[in-house]
């Protein structure tokens, strides 16, 4: 925990050079929103989500500490710039957190966006890449709502959440909650299709959405000869 507070402190006041500070003995029995948050985050997954994770997606989980960068307003500012640079898109100035590779960077340590970024963290590989952004998101925070209903701090913070900013990607949510109440596509199947990769649950969910008029704009929808070959695998 020491050398990630450290990290941190250097990650939130980047004008001054640390070198001389010594944290050994100050931080012993101190348990930081962050490191907190993020044991959450793991717990509430892993119990949610118990049958779908791999041992590979256990192990992302279980180092997320090691994985998390917390940045403050001008840092993640920065952090977030180069990363859409590399992506090759505009930067979204609302943005708060985002997963690169194998690791998380947000401005925030507060449970919902940590679970959210977690989530993200340990999704199958190719799922934005075969459903679009938009349903990506829109997956991620409605599973992220079911693991913080798991507990009464998750849904105290889910409460709030709602209450400050109206959740995460509303519409998106939105979109899958209605194909699932409208019976196009069911729960096991969605985090299936998300979690494992699996290809018969993903074509199943791409089909479902596409019945109920839900648009994707991955790269099976741009492909028409792709999505025939999809739609019947799914059928």
């Amino acid at each position: 925990m020491r050398a990630r507070l450290r990290e941190r402190v250097r990650a939130e006041v980047p004008k001054f050079e640390l070198p001389a500070l010594d944290l050994e003995g100050l931080t012993d029995g101190i348990e930081t929103d962050l490191d907190r948050n993020l044991a959450g985050a793991r717990d509430r997954i892993e119990s949610t989500f118990d049958a779908r994770l791999s041992a590979d997606q256990r192990a992302l989980l279980d180092t997320l500490p090691e994985r998390t960068t917390l940045y403050d307003a001008a840092g993640f500012d920065v952090a977030h710039a180069a990363y859409s640079k590399k992506l090759g898109v505009d930067r979204d100035p609302d943005a708060i957190a985002f997963v690169d590779g194998d690791r998380v960077h947000t401005s925030r340590d507060d449970a919902h966006t940590l679970t959210h970024e977690a989530i993200h963290l340990v999704a199958d590989d190719d799922f934005t890449k075969f459903f679009g952004a938009a349903i990506n998101e829109g997956v991620t925070e409605y599973l992220t709502a079911r693991a913080l209903e798991g507990d009464a701090a998750g849904r105290a913070e889910l409460s709030s959440a709602f209450v400050a900013r109206k959740a995460a990607y509303p519409d998106e949510v939105a979109t899958i909650e209605g194909a699932i109440e409208r019976g196009f596509v069911d729960r096991d199947l969605v985090e299936r299709a998300f979690f494992t990769g699996d290809q018969v649950a993903r074509a199943k969910l791409f089909v479902g959405l596409e019945r109920a008029g839900v648009k994707m704009d991955g790269q099976v929808a741009k492909d028409p000869a792709m999505a025939d070959v999809v739609r019947t695998l799914g059928r």
